[in-house]
């Protein structure tokens, strides 16, 4: 009794497990007779943008920022800029990470915010060319209140 019991547990293990296997197969093939690259963009990339989130408000109706290349330590200012709308992008060059900046007034004292990301671009091969894709970035120096 014991040994048909471990034979239908077998049995049933080895079916889970060949119905799994069909029905969880992910194909990555590529058609490289006919391939389609309406997706591929086969240039280098060579900007991307950076999405700039501020407060703005009455006693802040600009936010003046700043972009810096790598770290605010290193002064390496890439961009200066005037937002006077809460959301901003900016082109700038790929493969680097920023920091930005946000000057704020706040009851007559100034506070900065800061905050950091990278812009980047990858490739892939798809057949005999490469597609290039950005990784944009995105900061966000609201006011938290």
């Amino acid at each position: 009794m014991k040994m048909e019991k471990m034979k239908q547990l077998l049995l049933i293990s080895i079916l889970y497990l060949i119905f799994s296997m069909l029905t969880s197969c992910n194909s990555t093939y590529t058609d490289c007779e006919n391939p389609d690259y309406s997706n591929c963009q086969t240039s280098v990339p060579s900007t991307g943008t950076m999405e700039i989130e501020v407060t703005i408000n009455n006693e802040n109706p600009k936010v003046p920022i700043t972009i810096y290349i790598g770290n605010i330590e290193n002064n390496q200012i890439e961009k200066l800029d005037t937002l006077i709308e809460g959301s901003k992008k900016i082109v700038l060059p790929v493969n680097q990470t920023y920091s930005v900046t946000a000057k704020y007034k706040k009851n007559g004292a100034t506070i900065f915010a800061v905050d950091d990301d990278k812009i980047k671009a990858s490739s892939k091969a798809v057949c005999d060319s490469t597609c290039w894709d950005v990784s944009n970035g995105s900061v966000n120096l609201k006011l938290k209140y």
